[in-house]
């Protein structure tokens, strides 16, 4: 019976390292923050982990008004040769929210990974000054 329950135990083991090999992908917005007041230049920021991160893209929407653009400042890091393939993706872009003062507005950064899209949104106020 004690073997019967080691084997089970290792069986269950081999199995969950073999899982924790799948890479679920996703991006984080990491600044601003959701709910944030921001005014002046804005540093949107966002990390992406996955397998083959390529297309990085901004959206943002205002209330009446909104943009859409491919993201050039990324760094790609990957892992060692023989891991499982992961890649970070690190990107930011310097937004002047003037145009859209006074408004809620929706920021969403998507990445494509392994022929699937992956993204993250904030919503954030501009305002004219600090609150």
């Amino acid at each position: 019976m004690k073997k019967l329950t080691i084997i089970i135990v290792l069986l269950i083991l081999a199995s969950l390292g073999a899982a924790s090999k799948d890479v679920v992908p996703y991006v984080t917005i990491t600044n601003p923050l959701n709910g944030e007041n921001v005014f002046g230049e804005t540093t949107i920021k966002f990390r992406a982990e996955g397998q083959d991160l390529t297309n990085p893209i901004l959206s943002i929407y205002g209330n009446n008004q909104g943009i859409e653009f491919p993201v050039k400042n990324c760094l790609i890091s990957s892992q060692p040769e023989g891991s499982d393939g992961t890649q970070t993706m690190s990107c930011s872009y310097d937004w002047d929210p003037d145009s859209f003062e006074g408004q809620k507005v929706k920021i969403t950064a998507t990445v494509k990974s392994t022929e699937k899209m992956i993204n993250d949104n904030v919503t954030v106020y501009v305002s004219g000054e600090r609150v």
